[in-house]
């Protein structure tokens, strides 16, 4: 186990309680959640302040007709996601 150090930091109410809830989504310890959101803004910062893919994504693209893309909506295909 990595050598630990303790961070503490008053934030706006607000943004306690919606970390909070994501948190405890998450299922992960308040620690865990904390150091998951730092390695992820220091990876990204790093990247450009693009998100890195995972290794085991693919990008997927399709073409439907110009006179058909009206009648399609995206939440048509988050099933796909």
């Amino acid at each position: 186990m990595a050598e630990t150090k303790n961070l503490c930091a008053q934030i706006p109410i607000a943004l306690h309680t919606q970390v909070c809830e994501a948190r405890e989504q998450s299922g992960l310890t308040t620690a865990e959640y904390i150091t998951n959101l730092l390695i992820e803004y220091f990876e990204m910062k790093g990247n450009g302040g693009k998100t890195i893919m995972a290794n085991n994504t693919r990008t997927m693209a399709f073409q439907i007709p110009e006179d058909k893309s009206e009648c399609y909506h995206f939440s048509s295909y988050q099933h796909l996601l």
